[in-house]
């Protein structure tokens, strides 16, 4: 039997001082070396490879701006990575908080991290009152605060960047 494919593609060390990762036969630079920005955009990275089935898109850029913005989509990604670790033993916990994360970069994920505050949860808040839940039922208001309460996702944890 073949051994498994690692989950997760490495993050390496490039002698320019820059983090890379392979992905799809291409080296994908990710910023300076062990920064908080190039975890980011490493988990970001990581969450785009899976979701299009171990593949990158052929226009997505290898070398990114050094100045570009932290989007919400990195930071999401970088929360999921901790879920997974914190709620290993719970898939329906851990499943939940997935949800979260990408109704969340469906809605604002492109939009920088830094522009992400109270105006916007609220916005977001008034998305997932009338969104329905698996079941097609709406959300229950006792739902929806503990979605915005998680201290986790929204406290100091996400905004070290």
């Amino acid at each position: 039997m073949p051994r498994q494919k690692a989950k997760l593609p490495k993050y390496l060390y490039h002698v320019s001082g820059q983090a890379r990762v392979y992905l799809d036969g291409r080296y994908f630079y990710l910023g300076t070396y062990d920064s908080p920005k190039s975890h980011a955009r490493y988990f970001a990275l990581c969450k785009l490879y899976q979701d299009n089935g171990c593949k990158m898109p052929e226009d997505y850029e290898t070398h990114p701006d050094e100045d570009a913005a932290i989007t919400v989509r990195c930071v999401t990604a970088d929360y999921l990575r901790y879920a997974a670790q914190k709620y290993a033993s719970s898939k329906k916990r851990y499943d939940r908080h997935k949800r979260l994360c990408d109704f969340v970069d469906e809605e604002y994920g492109d939009l920088p991290a830094a522009d992400f505050g109270p105006r916007r949860l609220s916005l977001l808040r008034e998305l997932l009152v009338a969104s329905k839940n698996l079941r097609g039922r709406h959300n229950t208001r006792a739902y929806i605060n503990d979605q915005v309460r998680w201290p986790g996702f929204w406290g100091p944890r996400v905004l070290f960047f």
